[in-house]
């Protein structure tokens, strides 16, 4: 089973500083692009869905070479619009050991922060659409961004769709004026699948569970929430992450619909080459998974492993197939080994 699938958000360049240097010892940088909606359209497109990116690009070499990169990987970009204006970008430095990871955004006055309400032929975009999903990332940008990203929302509801939100938590884009808990639950209300990190929910809507923030029953109080407080959602899952150093984590997921709620199994890893877009595999393998008819468990399961195997890609975008995905789930590939 084939789904069609439409994400809307900003398109950016990426550039990274060399291996694990600071910024302060960088004198150049490794260029790439990305951007929480293009990685998850870039997965699903992986995974022979009929993947559909909406964003405006800039009428430049730049802007052609981030529609390029994306009809490369297999995504449609017949509805992205090209207009004159500077492409977003995001600076990186790569955390190792105990030091954190840093990122610096230079998205302001970017061509697609200046895209004003209205702008966009929603219908013609959304027809045969199946699902639609956007982050919380894009209504931070600014309040051009997030009345562009309620549009979307609603447009995909009039037209039928699956509506998915990936509630992506970014404290330095939220300046405008405006904070999370005003504007989200906006979005939400009109969400079939919610998707969050462990602390998005207390970020975004103001929502926690009971306990220990590290224990089971803290994400199962925290889902059951979620659902009281939003009755039109029919699945929210959240990703949990330990993290033991900047390379070393522990990662699983839960899921809740009226079914139940249910854990997936958890993945140690041990190397992380980047973690940078490994939300956005989760996304992307949970749509994949719901929307081909999985069961719930499966689905997780697969989103989860998704998650996991992102970590052995450098960039935004995730490389993970099907095969590979089902393989780590049945426990069939050896860690570390060579496959011949």
């Amino acid at each position: 089973m084939t789904i069609r699938v439409l994400t809307f958000g900003e398109m950016m360049m990426r550039l990274k500083t060399q291996g694990f240097e600071r910024f302060s010892q960088a004198r150049s940088f490794e260029a790439d692009f990305g951007g929480a909606e293009a990685n998850v359209a870039v997965a699903l497109a992986r995974f022979g869905c009929e993947s559909v990116f909406l964003t405006v690009l800039p009428n430049n070499p730049l802007g052609d070479k981030a529609r390029g990169e994306l009809r490369s990987r297999g995504v449609h970009t017949e509805h992205i619009i090209v207009r004159d204006g500077r492409l977003g970008l995001y600076f990186m430095e790569a955390g190792v050991n105990q030091r954190a990871g840093q990122v610096v955004y230079d998205r302001e006055n970017s061509v697609f922060s200046t895209l004003m309400p209205g702008a966009l032929s929603w219908q013609a975009s959304m027809k045969s659409v199946d699902w639609f999903h956007l982050s919380g990332i894009t209504p931070a940008v600014g309040q051009n961004s997030a009345d562009l990203s309620l549009e979307g929302m609603q447009a995909a509801k009039n037209a039928g769709a699956t509506v998915s939100i990936d509630l992506n938590y970014r404290s330095k884009l939220w300046n405008y004026g405006r904070s999370p808990q005003a504007i989200l639950p906006d979005f939400v209300r009109r969400t079939d699948v919610l998707i969050a990190g462990r602390d998005d929910c207390q970020h975004m809507l103001d929502i926690t569970g009971d306990g220990d923030p590290d224990s089971d029953a803290y994400f199962s109080t925290l889902t059951q929430r979620v659902m009281e407080q939003y009755p039109n959602i029919q699945q929210v899952a959240v990703t949990i992450r330990q993290t033991l150093a900047a390379q070393n984590y522990v990662v699983r997921a839960c899921l809740r619909d009226a079914s139940g709620f249910r854990f997936s199994k958890s993945y140690a890893i041990n190397h992380a080459v980047d973690r940078v877009g490994t939300g956005d595999a989760f996304a992307a393998g949970l749509i994949f998974g719901l929307g081909t008819q999985m069961t719930k468990r499966e689905a997780l399961e697969f989103a989860v492993a998704a998650n996991c195997l992102k970590h052995s890609v450098s960039g935004d975008f995730s490389d993970a197939s099907i095969v590979e995905i089902q393989q780590l789930m049945k426990g069939s590939v050896a860690a570390g080994r060579v496959v011949r």
